[in-house]
């Protein structure tokens, strides 16, 4: 069950900040937080493919010349949505991590996101 104990980042937003930073390195002694990545990856990627997708068909709309005010909410509420599940995606991860962390980490994590 246990096969290794590996440092998991965990990331966190900085509004104030240009860039992805490293909140806290937390050591998790089993697979699941590997399975769990691995899941919202593959998740992530699928979301983020068909976004481009949503934002192209959005630019050939004008491009072509094809734009209607009708055209253009579809596209751009069809592009928002999948926006919204990626993000979700990524959320929902970081609610089934805190299954994987032990309450130490959890308490820690919390305090550094500002939660507490």
């Amino acid at each position: 069950m246990i096969r290794m104990i590996r440092f998991c980042w965990l990331w966190h937003w900085r509004a104030t900040q240009t860039t992805w930073g490293p909140v806290i390195a937390v050591q998790v002694s089993c697979n699941a937080d590997r399975q769990l990545f691995a899941e919202m990856q593959r998740e992530a990627e699928r979301l983020g493919e068909e976004l481009v997708d949503a934002e192209e068909a959005l630019d050939r709309l004008f491009r072509e010349r094809e734009a209607t005010p009708d055209s253009v909410l579809k596209a751009s509420m069809d592009a928002a949505e999948l926006r919204d599940r990626l993000r979700a995606t990524h959320l929902l991860y970081h609610l089934e991590m805190m299954g994987v962390l032990s309450p130490e980490q959890v308490e820690r994590y919390n305090n550094l996101r500002g939660y507490r």
